[in-house]
């Protein structure tokens, strides 16, 4: 598997997970390939694959709004016009919170942290 596989593999966790077999969001993850190119996919190297398929910011939205564990969320913002990426915690709430006018940065920060905070057995 090459990086480019990888990037793919990452960007489409957020519609795989939902409509492709059953299997866990770490296995998900395990099968992507990350584990081996950990510290080498940057937030540019999704924001290109992004670039290809901007329907997948949707997804991940859907995706992080779905999610009922602490850990890193994806936002729209009510007034529209800006993401806000950021940390929830159910001892501290929200934080470590960025704000992002444009959706496909905000989305590749997201999907980069979200990979980041796998603990390959921790989700």
């Amino acid at each position: 598997m090459n990086k480019n596989e990888v990037v793919t593999n990452m960007s489409m966790l957020s519609i795989n997970y939902r409509t492709v077999g059953n299997k866990s969001i770490n296995d998900w993850v395990k099968d992507s390939g990350w584990a081996a190119f950990k510290g080498t996919v940057s937030t540019e190297d999704i924001k290109e694959f992004l670039k290809t398929m901007p329907q997948l910011i949707n997804s991940w939205l859907g995706y992080s709004q779905d999610k009922r564990c602490d850990g890193w969320y994806l936002k729209e913002s009510e007034q529209r016009g800006y993401f806000t990426v950021g940390h929830y915690s159910q001892k501290l709430g929200m934080t470590k919170e960025s704000k992002y006018s444009d959706p496909i940065e905000a989305c590749a920060v997201f999907i980069l942290k979200e990979f980041n905070g796998f603990d390959m057995g921790s989700h």
